[in-house]
């Protein structure tokens, strides 16, 4: 049984980190342009991880999400296949898509587990 659950509850770490992402995202973001004072900076970087999370196992957020954070896992894997491939056009697209597609998976399977953990309690 003990088994069962880590296994489930390891799969929703793409969710997780999607939201951490984001959360240092806007946490540096505000620090860095100094817009307010740090303890603030970490508060809404907290809640916009927390709000992030919640938004995912909503019906119509999990797909909001899901593209944006596929779109942007694609991005940045293009950028990096860009800088060591010498700026080859075609391996950028390439590596683009299949991030994207895997990403679109991940994140489907990280809600699959989930509606199944839902359904068994």
């Amino acid at each position: 049984m003990a088994k069962n659950q880590v296994l489930r509850t390891s799969d929703t770490k793409i969710v997780v980190s999607d939201s951490l992402l984001s959360a240092v995202l806007v946490g540096f973001g505000l620090y860095s342009l100094h817009v307010m004072h740090p303890f603030f900076c970490f508060l809404i970087a907290f809640l916009v991880a927390a709000a992030l999370t919640i938004l995912f196992f909503t019906k119509i957020g999990y797909w909001i999400v899901t593209i944006l954070y596929s779109f942007a896992w694609a991005v940045l894997w293009a950028l990096i296949a860009g800088a060591l491939s010498e700026d080859n056009p075609v391996l950028e697209w390439v590596v683009a898509i299949i991030a994207f597609v895997c990403s679109i998976f991940l994140h489907r399977a990280a809600k699959r587990f989930h509606d199944i953990v839902s359904d068994d309690t």
